[in-house]
Parts: structure tokens; sequence; C-alpha cells
């Protein structure tokens, strides 16, 4: 053992749960394979977990199914025999090229543990604590390294008591309860970690500290990627002559635009989570019948235009002063004026021209209303703090459809939201004025909502 890592071999019977615990601590859904049956692992697999300063290697290590032959080989031990001579007759027996093929997944566990500092013996305490798993505890405990017993499915734990207390008899006194679909109680295995080596115990509590960190960050990262696909939503629309309005033609549009959004917001968080598609079960909300029209300014909008507005003003009547001086002042500041209307048109002109052109054309734009908007939104959030509680072991996907209920100030949030309609020239793009207007979206969120994910 080193001075900045712990290897833990993940041992145990066959189909217990041993990769999944893997996949549970690493947060790697796609760690090893994953099925209900027996002999799933069959070799040994090697994956590393770190910090700045520290690194857990986890081995995922095939099941263990016949320990009883391997103890019937074994010389029998007497007073005199010390646990050196026990290991090293395990070590010679291992070496015996003449029981490799019969033993070939045992050895390969036997040696994984031997290279390792502490090994985490998987249960499945659905199952009685039968005379094989006697056996096999004697076989693991005959190579002397720390063993951490880990008691899996603990949510129909028949037989958990049997296994304390037959764990307490071969002196096996701690143990973990930790279910590895449900959500994972990381932090109190390291925490046992930590206690059972004493000498890595601040290294151990850093990396729990940068562990809860890197947790936080992934959901502050979610809630921005949340408002995002708000604000694309609420900035999304279709241009239409208002003259022959199809529309079928327009709602087919928007959700088409919808789904494209709504696609990528998927990708993206299950890119950061690490999960699959396949953990989402989910339906698109329907959004015909929901486009709705905007006025020609909103009026967020209408303060910008006056905004731009005088901003021209200022320019054109800094342009036509000139004229007030030539005459003497002799049009009393006519012409300043004058300069500054037309500065202030042109300006605005230039800015939100094309809107006002379409109008005067009948052309009408066609958005996804509010309502629609939000709950879509209300849906993914519902998806993001099923997430953050998800174990990478579960194989169950998250379920959601229309149906789903959500605890929010929906009319707050509204209030707080509707000037992104303003937005338009942002609609699915990276940039400075917008990444700020998604931090004041993701506030909302969280002000508005009693799960925060």
């Amino acid at each position: 053992m080193t001075s900045n890592n712990i290897t833990i071999a993940i041992v145990g019977h066959t189909n217990t749960g041993k990769t999944s615990l893997v996949r549970a601590l690493t947060r790697q859904r796609n760690f090893g394979e994953v099925k209900n049956a027996p002999a799933t692992t069959i070799d040994v697999t090697n994956i590393s977990l770190q910090s700045a300063d520290f690194t857990f290697n986890f081995v995922d290590t095939p099941g263990i199914e016949d320990a009883m032959s391997i103890l019937e080989l074994m010389p029998s031990a007497s007073l005199q025999t010390s646990k050196s001579d026990e290991k090293k007759a395990l070590l010679e027996l291992m070496q015996n090229p003449h029981y490799k093929a019969d033993f070939d997944q045992e050895f390969k566990v036997l040696n994984q543990m031997l290279k390792s500092d502490i090994a985490f013996y998987v249960i499945d305490v659905r199952q009685p604590f039968l005379p094989r798993y006697h056996y096999e505890l004697i076989l693991l405990l005959k190579t002397h390294i720390p063993i951490l017993p880990i008691l899996n499915f603990t949510q129909n734990a028949q037989y958990i008591d049997d296994w304390k207390r037959e764990l307490k008899a071969n002196g096996l006194h701690h143990y973990l309860e930790f279910d590895t679909i449900l959500l994972p109680r990381k932090q109190r295995l390291y925490e046992q970690i930590a206690i059972m080596f004493p000498e890595h115990y601040q290294s151990i509590q850093s990396f729990i500290t940068a562990q809860n960190a890197l947790d936080n960050e992934r959901t502050e990262k979610a809630f921005v990627l949340l408002a995002d696909f708000y604000f694309d939503l609420m900035t999304l629309r279709v241009k239409a002559d208002t003259k022959q309005i199809d529309t079928q033609s327009i709602n087919a549009q928007i959700a088409t635009a919808i789904a494209k959004i709504e696609k990528k917001f998927i990708d993206q968080l299950l890119a950061l989570y690490n999960f699959n598609r396949e953990d989402i079960q989910y339906i698109t909300l329907h959004t015909e019948a929901n486009a709705t029209t905007q006025d020609m300014f909103t009026l967020d909008e209408f303060g910008q235009f006056s905004i731009q507005f005088g901003k021209g003003a200022a320019a054109g009547a800094t342009m036509m002063v000139g004229v007030d001086l030539v005459s003497g002042m002799t049009t009393l500041g006519i012409a300043s004026a004058t300069g500054a209307v037309i500065g202030g048109v042109f300006s605005s002109l230039w800015n939100y021209g094309e809107r006002i052109v379409d109008k005067w054309r009948d052309i009408e734009y066609f958005y996804i209303d509010q309502p629609t908007a939000v709950k879509l939104m209300l849906n993914l959030l519902y998806i993001i703090e099923r997430l953050n509680d998800r174990s990478h072991a579960d194989l169950n996907p998250i379920m959601i459809n229309n149906e789903t209920e959500n605890s929010a100030d929906i009319t707050n949030f509204m209030k707080q939201t509707e000037n992104l309609r303003a937005y338009p020239e942002l609609h699915q793009k990276s940039d400075s004025k917008k990444d700020k207007l998604l931090q004041k979206v993701v506030k909302a969120i969280q002000s508005s909502f009693s799960n925060k994910g």
C-alpha cells in the first residue's frame, strides 16, 4: 500500500452485486456487465476514483462458487499453525497447476485479495446463510487481509440479522449496509475505510470533501442546462403569413423544434451524470394548439426600444446641431430635434427593423405558450431530481409522463421569466449576455420550487 492510494478487491459469491457496487461507487453506468445470472464477471477488472491527492482502486472479481473444495485440499491446521503458515499453504495450493483449471475463478479472487489492501465482501442478504457461505468466509479469511462485509439488497433484507450474527461469529464485527440500487451511502463507506486505515484518515476525509464538491458542481451545471432549455423554449418562434395561417403546420414546426431542443438537453444531462438514454423513459409533452402569437414588443422589449431610440437620438442630435449653429440658433433647436427623431428611428430600425417590416407585410411570429414551456421544464426538473439520487447500478428507468406532479410556485416563476421573449436573437446561441440571463433563470427556478434537485 502506497502513501496515496488504497486498492480494494470486490469479492463475494456469484451474482451478489459486486459489479453493481463498483458502478455505484464510481458513477460509471457502463462498467462491467450486470445481469441476473451467475458468472457474469469472469475476469478481474480495475477502475480508479481519485481526487487531487488520493486514489481508490476498485478491482471487480469473479464470483466464488466452490470454496469448500479448496478448503478440503489444504492441510489441516493445528494449534502450532501460524497465520503466516496458513497463508503460505494457500499460496502453494494456488500455484499448483494441477488445480488451476478447476478453481480458475476462485484463484483469481484470492490472488487479487493478496495484492489488495482491503476486500469488500459483497453479500446478498435476501439469501439465507447457507453452509457454502460459511466455507466461503473461512477461505477468504485465510488471506489475512482486512475484510469489510457489504450487506447488499437491504430493501428486501429477509435474512440480514442471520448474516450479521454469522459475520460476528467469524470475527467480522464491522460491516456496512449498502444497497447498490438505492441512493448510495458513499460517504459512510469511505468513513468506515478511514477508520480502518487511520494513517489515511485525513486524506480520505479530503477525498470525501472533494467528492461532495463534485456532486454540488454537477447539480449546478444541471440547473444551467435546464435554464438554457427553458430559455430556448421561450425564444423559439415560427414565422407565418397571417393571410394564410396553417395552424396545424405551425404546431408541427414548433413540436419538431421542441423535440430537437429537448433531445439536446437530455443528451447533455445524461453525459453530465454518466447515465444512458435507457435510464429515462420519457414521453414528450403534447404541444398541439399551444402555439401563441406575441405583441410586436413585450414590455421588456419596449424598454429596450426606448433605450435604443434614446441612444440614436443623441447621435442624431449631435449630427444636426451644426445646422443650429450655422443658422445662429434662429431655428430654436428645431434642427436638433429633427435630428434626434431621425437618429432614433434609424437606430431602432437597425435593431428591430425585421420585425417592424414583417408586421407591415402581414408576417406574424408564433411561440410556444409559456404554461406549456413551464410544464416541459418541470418534467425535466423532475429528471434532474431523480438523477441526483439515482444509483448507477439501478437498471429500472426513470418514468415520467404528462401527469408528473411538481411542487412549484408557477405563477411567480412565470412572472420572473416572461421577459425572455425579448431575446429571440439569443435562441440556441452561446453568448455572455445569455449567460447572465441564464443565471437569473436558475435563481428563478430555485426560488420557485420546493425541491431543488
